[in-house]
C-alpha cells in the first residue's frame, strides 16, 4: 500500500481514525521489516551452510592427500627397506666367494705342498 500520507485524509475524519490508519501503517512496515530481516537471515544461515560444507569438502580432501602423501612415505620406507636387504645380501654374497677363494687357494698350495714334498720323497728313495 502507498505511504500513510496524513495531508490526504479529510479533515472531518475523527482523530481516532487517524490513529487507526497509522497503526495499520506501522504494523504494517514491522510486518515488511520482520519479513526482511528473517529472508536476511535465512539468506545469513544458507550461505553459512555452504561454507561450511566447502570447509568439510577441503578438509577431507587434505585428509584423502595426507593419507596419499603417508601412504606414498610407507612404499618409499619400504623400498629404501628392500634395497637395503638386496645390499645386504650381495655384501653377503661377495664375502662368500671371496672366502671361498680365499680356500680355494689355500687349497691349491697345499696340494702344491704336498706334491713338492711327494717328489723330494720320491728322489731320496731313488
Amino acid at each position: 500500500p502507498p505511504p500513510f500520507d496524513m495531508q490526504q485524509q479529510p479533515h472531518h475524519h475523527h482523530h481516532q481514525q487517524q490513529q487507526a490508519q497509522i497503526a495499520q501503517v506501522v504494523a504494517h512496515a514491522q510486518q515488511q521489516a520482520q519479513a526482511q530481516s528473517q529472508a536476511t537471515a535465512q539468506a545469513q544461515a544458507q550461505q553459512l551452510q555452504q561454507q561450511q560444507q566447502q570447509q568439510q569438502q577441503v578438509q577431507a580432501q587434505a585428509q584423502a592427500q595426507a593419507q596419499q602423501h603417508a601412504e606414498a612415505q610407507r612404499r618409499a620406507q619400504a623400498q629404501a627397506e628392500a634395497q637395503a636387504q638386496a645390499q645386504r645380501q650381495a655384501q653377503a654374497a661377495a664375502q662368500a666367494q671371496r672366502q671361498a677363494q680365499e680356500q680355494a687357494q689355500r687349497q691349491a698350495q697345499q696340494q702344491a705342498h704336498a706334491q713338492a714334498q711327494a717328489r723330494a720323497q720320491e728322489e731320496a728313495q731313488r
